[in-house]
Order: structure tokens, then sequence, then C-alpha cells
């Protein structure tokens, strides 16, 4: 498995490490079954379902935006994202916005919010981001 982990589920190991501030240092997908596994720093494998809720829309983004790296190479499209950091706390919001920072220096990144405490903390950690009120 270590050997062999598609690069979307390496790709999704390093966002959801960001993301979770090194907390989780890995997603494991066991051979021939339908789930994911989150890996603890400590190296203890949890499955999704005993996740926090915030921990796993981590994981879940990390995992999507392992897909939009993965698929670049084929066909490079912008990402367009609707208030997806809500339900997260400050800490958790500000690391997804780092990969996000990360992911724009690739990808045109249309991020929606309706919240003022998004904006905010975006225009705090993605350099050069541009504010359109709609």
């Amino acid at each position: 498995e270590q050997e062999r982990q598609p690069g979307v589920l390496l790709r999704a190991s390093d966002y959801f490490m960001t993301m979770t501030n090194g907390a989780f240092t890995s997603v494991k997908a066991p051979f021939g079954e339908q789930r994911l596994l989150a890996v603890r720093a400590t190296g203890q494998m949890v499955d999704t379902n005993q996740l926090s809720r915030g921990t796993a829309e981590q994981l879940y983004l990390a995992m999507r935006f392992a897909l939009v790296e993965e698929y670049a190479g084929k066909a490079v499209l912008p990402l367009v994202l609707d208030d997806i950091l809500v339900n997260f706390d400050e800490e958790r919001m500000e690391s997804c916005l780092r990969v996000l920072a990360d992911l724009s220096t690739r990808h045109q990144v249309l991020l929606f919010t309706c919240h003022g405490h998004v904006r905010e903390a975006a225009a705090r950690v993605i350099p050069g981001h541009l504010f359109i009120h709609l």
C-alpha cells in the first residue's frame, strides 16, 4: 500500500496534513475496500466515520483538491467553490485557505461566500487575491 498509493491519495495526504496542521499525516484507502482512513501523526488509523465533522470535511476537501491536481495534466480548469469553509473554526478555515493559496498558483480559484469572516480570512491568507462584491 505504501508504495502503490495512487497519486490522488498522495496529493490528498499532503493537503490533509497542511489542513490539519500536522495532526493527521496521510489518507489511506485499504486495498479492496471502499473506504478512507485518516492517519494521525501518531500512526493511528481512524475511519472517516470516527472523525469530527470539521476534520472529515477537511479530508473530503483534500480529496477534491487532489483530484483537481491529478486531472490538471489533461485540462486546467478553474476551481469554483461556494461557502466551503462555513463549518470550520478559525484555525481550520485558515489552514484550508493556505491550501487554496497554493492551488491558486496553478489554477484560477473562485471562492464565493456570504460570510464576512471568511472574506477577511481569505484576504489575510491568500496573497494577491481579488475581492469582488456582488
